[in-house]
């Protein structure tokens, strides 16, 4: 599975490319990390899921752990087409679980901030405690959500959509739990450089909303390969839907 290049089109907004050059991260402060999951399926239910794939990345975007994870449960599907994992690639280079997180837990220092996309789910998929493992969460979607006068109230964005409004890098499909982790950093340090100047605030956010907005790989596939990808107003399987 190779990591796609993620860097802004030549031919962009004058502002998106400015803001594209605004992502180095900040000095002092408490090391910053992303951690970031690839899940298979276990079974056709929305809530049948196992992690396959974990990526650590540091502020500066470095790669620190590409892992690839060997479920205990038999894989009913990969979902190749979301994440990229096939069986022959789990089969070659997977690890258990509990290694892959002993793994982790060895390069993440306890002062460790973590930063991501719904950053909890995460954190809840690999069993990390808040305080004992790593020292906080920032999530993205609340950083980056926008007030929509529209609508009165705010608009949260997917990892896709923030990356392709606000730094011109279009995440293509399938994903890579590397490649998502450096976009969030990248994110995230673009986010401590500008969130105390109003100006560039207000101009992030007009991006953000006049940025159409693409269908997600579950709106375009309610079910894949016999597994329903958990759209409510499509969803068939029956399992409940919990929000962590």
């Amino acid at each position: 599975q190779q990591q796609q290049q993620q860097q802004p089109s030549s031919s962009v907004n004058p502002q998106i490319q400015m803001f594209s050059q605004m992502c180095q991260p900040q000095a002092g402060g408490d090391p910053i990390f992303s951690v970031d999951v690839e899940c298979v399926a276990t079974g056709p239910q929305h809530d049948k899921r196992t992690v396959a794939q974990i990526a650590l990345v540091d502020q500066f975007e470095q790669v620190k752990l590409n892992m690839y994870v060997k479920p205990k449960e038999k894989v009913f599907s990969y979902l190749t087409g979301l994440t990229g994992l096939t069986e022959e690639l789990i089969e070659k280079k997977g690890i258990p679980l509990d290694e892959a997180i002993s793994k982790l837990k060895k390069n993440l220092p306890k002062n460790g901030v973590l930063v991501g996309q719904n950053i909890l789910k995460d954190v809840h998929w690999l069993g990390l405690e808040e305080g004992k493992d790593f020292k906080g969460m920032r999530d993205l979607a609340g950083l980056w959500r926008a007030y929509n006068k529209t609508y009165g109230g705010y608009t949260y964005f997917s990892l896709a959509h923030e990356a392709k409004s606000l730094l011109a890098v279009v995440q293509k499909e399938p994903h890579n739990a590397a490649t998502d982790a450096i976009i969030s950093v990248r994110l995230y340090n673009l986010y401590q450089n500008i969130h105390k100047n109003p100006k560039l605030i207000a101009e992030a956010e007009r991006l953000l909303l006049a940025t159409p907005m693409e269908k997600s790989f579950a709106a375009k596939n309610p079910v894949y390969d016999r597994v329903c990808m958990g759209r409510r107003k499509e969803c068939k399987c029956g399992a409940p839907f919990l929000y962590i």
